[in-house]
């Protein structure tokens, strides 16, 4: 393979990682608001739920960052708690 070739398959790579990253901030950003409009709450009161600021349900939603892991677990623990199957809020 030519230089260029590698260059243009890395740089193929890093673009569809990219867009993956996105998808997947994009469907939880649908998930949390869905979730919590079901529920009938404000970012605040999900806020309180979940044991976290305002300011980090606002940017989850507003896909501005990516939860962590724990966040993400804790956040799906609270949907089974209230009847919200984790498997249905990843198909949105």
């Amino acid at each position: 393979m030519h230089e260029s070739s590698v260059d243009q398959c890395i740089a193929d790579a890093i673009i569809t990682l990219q867009m993956q990253y996105k998808d997947s901030r994009m469907n939880f950003a649908k998930q949390v608001r869905y979730v919590r409009e079901h529920l009938g709450l404000s970012q605040i009161q999900l806020a309180n739920a979940l044991n976290v600021s305002f300011t980090t349900i606002n940017r989850w939603e507003n896909e501005k960052v990516t939860p962590s892991k724990l966040a993400q677990r804790v956040f799906y623990d609270f949907c089974e708690s209230n009847f919200i199957d984790e498997h249905i809020l990843k198909a949105i």
